[in-house]
């Protein structure tokens, strides 16, 4: 009668599954930042902003790394591509700052809610979500933060005229914010989700290909060893007919 065995996992196992991970974790979030960098190189203007207003879908591998990888992954995607774009930055690095700040708090929110309902319909909630969270943040942070230092190369009333040119009843900088910046934030967010949801099923899937092939094999390296064992150890029946001859 077979004896039913549980298999514990030694620390060694858990450890040599740990490092699989974090390499998985690192050559896949390596991969998103590099792409971000490209598509943030990439930008383009727009005709109903000003001129020094960019626009970039950046933001979208890092979404993508969010929900494949975790929030975390996104963190470090927008972290990478913004250090990147330092090099040939033409605001001191407070650009790259804000745009690092408006990206986590969009796939931070959008990470987590989805890591705990992983649904289409938690991926639709979480983006959401980091889109208002996004928008919300961007007038504090570019009133604050970003627009000071412009000023240091550009006059307050000269970056208000340019808003006034396209449309010439903004008052202020305050109000020009909210007219111009959060729709234009908002609205790349939601090109960012809407591209997610149509590529992340696909793109999930071959992530975890690899992981997949990696346990399958070893499920059958595991069970040749089994059955291996299991052949070269005779059986009690026939050690009783051995002990029975031999006397």
């Amino acid at each position: 009668i077979p004896v039913p065995t549980v298999k514990v996992r030694t620390g060694k196992e858990l450890k040599l599954k740990k490092i699989r991970f974090n390499a998985r974790f690192i050559a896949w979030t390596a991969v998103f930042a590099a792409l971000a960098a490209v598509l943030q190189l990439l930008e383009f203007h727009l005709p109903i902003l000003p001129t020094f207003l960019a626009v970039d879908f950046s933001e979208l591998p890092a979404v993508l790394a969010s929900f494949s990888l975790g929030p975390s992954s996104g963190v470090l995607v927008c972290l990478v591509k913004n250090l990147i774009k330092l090099i040939t930055t033409t605001t001191g690095g407070v650009g790259e700052l804000a745009n690092f700040l408006i990206g986590i708090f969009y796939v931070i929110p959008a990470g987590l809610i989805y890591k705990y309902k992983r649904t289409f319909g938690g991926a639709v909630i979480g983006m959401i979500s980091g889109i208002i969270c996004c928008g919300l943040i961007s007038v504090p942070l570019n009133y604050y933060v970003t627009y000071p230092v412009y000023y240091n190369f550009m006059s307050q009333d000269a970056i208000l005229g340019m808003y006034q040119a396209i449309y010439s009843g903004t008052d202020s900088i305050l109000e020009a914010l909210f007219i111009f910046n959060v729709p234009m934030t908002a609205g790349k967010m939601l090109i960012n989700s809407a591209i997610t949801l149509l590529v992340y099923k696909k793109l999930s899937n071959l992530i975890k290909f690899g992981i997949r092939r990696k346990k399958q094999t070893a499920q059958t390296t595991n069970a040749c060893d089994v059955n291996c064992t299991k052949a070269e150890t005779p059986s009690d029946n026939g050690k009783s007919e051995l002990s029975s001859k031999e006397k």
